[in-house]
C-alpha cells in the first residue's frame, strides 16, 4: 500500500511539473506567434495589392494555421475544426509542391462535432511528406479516413503510398509506444513526431485503447498510421467544411 501511495505521489508531482512547463512554453510561444501572425497579415495585404495570388493564399493559410495552433486556452476541438486547420496546411503544401503532394479526407457527418485533441493530424501529414515526397522526390498521395468503431471509439487511419517504414525503425517505434510513461516523456521538448503525439493522447485519454497504432503493412507499400480516441460529442455548431462523405483538398 505504501509503495502504491508513493508511486501515486510521484506521478502527481510529475504531472504538475509537466503542467508548469507547458504553461511557460505556451506563454513564450504565444509571444512569438502574435508577432508572426501580424507579419503574415502584412504580407497578405501587400500581396493582395500587388496581385500575387499564390503568395496571398499562402500567407492567409499560414496565418489561419498559426491563429488556430496559438490558442492555448483550447486543447480540445471538434474533428471538423481540426480538418479545417489541416486544409490550411495542405493549401500551403499545394502552393509549394503543386500536384506532387495530394491529400484526400473521408469524414462522415456524424463525426464532425466529435471532440478530439488539437493539432492531431498536421504532425502526421507533415511526417508523411518529410519521409515520402521530400525524401524521394516522387509524387505522394495521402488518404485520411475517419470512422466510428462498434465500441464507441473514433479511429483515424492515415495511409500514404510513399516508401513506408524501415522494418527496424517500425519495430523500435512500436516498442516505445507500448512502454512509454507520458508524464515522464512529455517534458522532453526535443521529442517530436509520433511518440510525442502518442504521449499527448495518453495524457488526455489514459485508457489502454487510445493512442497511436501502427498496423502491419507489406514493406514498400507506404505507411499506415492509426489514431484512436473515445467518441465524445463536442459543442453543436454550424460547420465550415462542405457536407458529403469525402473531401479532396488537393
Amino acid at each position: 500500500l505504501l509503495e502504491r501511495i508513493e508511486e501515486s505521489i510521484e506521478q502527481l508531482a510529475e504531472s504538475r511539473l509537466v503542467h508548469q512547463k507547458a504553461i511557460v512554453s505556451a506563454l513564450q510561444s504565444q509571444i512569438n506567434s502574435h508577432f508572426l501572425y501580424n507579419a503574415l497579415e502584412s504580407i497578405n495585404a501587400m500581396a493582395n495589392i500587388a496581385g500575387h495570388t499564390e503568395i496571398r493564399q499562402t500567407a492567409l493559410a499560414l496565418s489561419k494555421l498559426l491563429r488556430y495552433t496559438s490558442n492555448f486556452g483550447q486543447i480540445m476541438v471538434t474533428i471538423e475544426d481540426e480538418v479545417n486547420s489541416l486544409n490550411d496546411y495542405v493549401q500551403i503544401l499545394r502552393n509549394i509542391y503543386g500536384n506532387r503532394v495530394r491529400c484526400t479526407i473521408e469524414l462522415p457527418d456524424e463525426l464532425k462535432d466529435v471532440q478530439c485533441l488539437k493539432a492531431l493530424l498536421q504532425p502526421i501529414v507533415e511526417n508523411s511528406v518529410k519521409h515520402g515526397f521530400e525524401a524521394t522526390g516522387e509524387k505522394l498521395n495521402i488518404h485520411i479516413r475517419f470512422e466510428r468503431t462498434i465500441d464507441d471509439y473514433v479511429r483515424v487511419t492515415l495511409e500514404d503510398d510513399g516508401p513506408g517504414f524501415d522494418p527496424s525503425i517500425l519495430a523500435s517505434i512500436r516498442s516505445q509506444l507500448q512502454n512509454r510513461r507520458p508524464e515522464k516523456e512529455f517534458g522532453n521538448l526535443q521529442q517530436v513526431g509520433l511518440l510525442n503525439l502518442h504521449d499527448r493522447l495518453k495524457m488526455v485519454y489514459p485508457d489502454s485503447r487510445s493512442g497511436i497504432h501502427l498496423p502491419e503493412r507489406a514493406e514498400g507499400y507506404g505507411a499506415v498510421i492509426q489514431v484512436v480516441f473515445p467518441f465524445r460529442k463536442g459543442k453543436e455548431k454550424e460547420g465550415t467544411v462542405s457536407s458529403g462523405d469525402s473531401m479532396d483538398v488537393d
